[in-house]
């Protein structure tokens, strides 16, 4: 079996399935989905070039140990840390 890891500096996942970028990288699912919150932050107007690029930075950047939250988790933490003890 052989190692798929991802392609992202310093995520040590091995087991990646997604390939990105023309099949230049492979990515786990946690930065796959980092890499999509990222994306609801860029200008609105991008060229295909331009997405790429950003695409290529990101793969660029150093993973941190801190996990960006989905709407739903977000949710599910803010109730869990508001919740009224009695």
């Amino acid at each position: 079996m052989s190692v798929l890891s991802c392609g992202r500096r310093g995520c040590r996942e091995i087991m990646c399935r997604h390939l990105i970028l023309y099949n230049k990288y492979y990515i786990c699912t946690d930065c796959l989905e980092e890499l999509r919150q990222l994306k609801n932050e860029w200008p609105v107007e991008l060229t295909q070039k331009q997405v790429e690029d950003r695409i290529e930075g990101f793969m660029c950047s150093q993973k941190s140990n801190i996990k960006i939250l989905s709407r739903e988790e977000i949710d599910g933490v803010f109730e869990s840390l508001i919740s009224v003890q009695e």
